[in-house]
């Protein structure tokens, strides 16, 4: 048995599902740079452990269920385990669940542990779950200044021109402000000023033409600058807190990856997300409980007709001026793959957690027909103070954080659809 066997990273692939609850999708990879263009990062190196697999299932389980409550199965089929046989004579695409009380999985993390037979798959590409924590963006491509002043350096004219457009005002831009003070232009999804992230990525050919009005001679610089800002600082979900596959692009800085592990002699490892008490400490299960209702997340693009069905944050489709972004990555995913990194089969996590240890046992009682995972602050809760929602979930932020609606028709208001955790 080997110990450690080799880990290539690969750029992010990113899993759509755009139906109602999470059927099987085709494999898509989206790549994104504010031009359009396909930026992919290189490949690097990382350890992988790979301890004695079991030689009958691809699978995945709780790791920790000692420690918490947990019950998990497919979701199409209460009764059934996580799990694709190594005797399966066709691709299997499965989606599981793992249901377990709000406060278990906020005090406790999640532990998945899962096992790949030997000689079932040439590779596993595993994906971390991922969102945008706060407001991000793409910056302009290029921003011309015109300055006109005479030789005292009174100012007669001061225009900007974003991306080829018009020279106009500097104010009421979309994606920047410009200090005119000293010609230097800020992204508003900058906060660093006011103590927050750098969320603006990519980068700008910036240019400033200055005319003297009492000579006629103008003078140009023209710079290639950066917007700076790193993805790393500005996502969520267990790809900020517990994952070690991040790549850069002459674009974007430290965009999530995928994961791939040679997996011909198999694998049994624990994938272990950190608990929110521990990461945030601010009553949300964002970090960890992926699950959602995509009917109540449904939302468009600022200026692309484009609809998703996952959470804002975790598919925001376009920023404020229409530049297309990555979607973030929706569930923990296991991918099975073959010598030409072809999908085999492939298995999908997400995580959904009860507001009450009543109704969760309920639910496992019934076999899985009486659902009631969210109270939401119902009256009947049976608690002294009638509140059972202790702690958000995805639907929670929807519903209760962002008053039932995400924001996409005022621009400036943008900002509301991103959690913003602490980390």
């Amino acid at each position: 048995m080997k110990s450690f066997k080799k880990a290539h990273y690969l750029f992010a692939s990113v899993l759509f599902i755009t139906i109602a609850l999470l059927q099987g999708c085709s494999e898509q990879v989206a790549s994104k740079s504010s031009s359009g263009s396909n930026n992919q990062p290189t490949p690097t190196l990382a350890p992988t452990p790979t301890p004695t697999p079991t030689a009958d299932y691809l699978s995945v389980t709780v790791g920790n269920s000692t420690e918490i409550q947990s019950y998990m199965h497919v979701n199409s089929s209460f009764g059934t385990q996580c799990q694709i046989s190594s005797d399966a004579t066709s691709s299997e695409d499965i989606v599981c669940i793992v249901e377990v009380p709000e406060g278990d999985i906020y005090y406790h993390g999640l532990e998945l542990k899962y096992n790949v037979p030997q000689g079932m798959c040439t590779y596993l590409r595993r994906s971390p779950y991922w969102f945008y924590n706060h407001e991000s963006g793409y910056g302009p491509d290029s921003l011309v200044i015109d300055i006109s002043a005479d030789t005292t350096g009174v100012v007669s004219a001061y225009t900007c021109a974003v991306d080829g457009g018009a020279a106009g005002a500097c104010t009421g831009q979309k994606e920047i402000t410009v200090n005119q003070t000293n010609n230097t232009p800020t992204c508003v999804y900058d906060k660093t000023t006011t103590g927050g992230k750098n969320c603006c990525f990519g980068k700008y050919t910036f240019t400033v033409n200055k005319t003297n009005t009492d000579t006629s001679v103008t003078t140009t610089e023209t710079v290639e600058k950066s917007w700076g800002g790193d993805y790393k600082s500005c996502i969520g979900g267990s790809a900020v807190t517990d994952w070690t596959g991040f790549e850069s692009t002459s674009v974007d800085k430290n965009i999530p990856v995928d994961l791939i592990d040679d997996a011909e002699d198999g694998i049994l490892a624990t994938y272990k997300v950190t608990a929110p008490i521990k990461s945030t400490n601010n009553r949300k299960n964002y970090d960890v409980a992926n699950f959602y209702t995509p009917a109540l997340h449904t939302h468009d693009g600022y200026v692309a007709g484009t609809v998703s069905n996952m959470p804002y944050f975790v598919d925001p489709i376009d920023d404020r001026s229409g530049s297309v972004m990555y979607s973030g990555s929706d569930s923990y995913a296991f991918v099975c793959l073959d010598q030409a990194y072809e999908v085999l089969h492939r298995i999908r996590v997400y995580v959904r957690e009860w507001d009450t240890e009543e109704d969760y046992l309920t639910y496992k009682s019934s076999g899985g027909v009486t659902v009631v995972p969210d109270r939401a602050n119902d009256v009947t809760c049976p608690t002294p103070d009638n509140v059972c929602n202790n702690i958000y979930d995805l639907d929670n932020f929807r519903s209760l954080v962002v008053g039932g609606a995400y924001e996409t028709a005022t621009i400036s208001l943008r900002y509301r659809n991103f959690p913003k955790l602490t980390h």
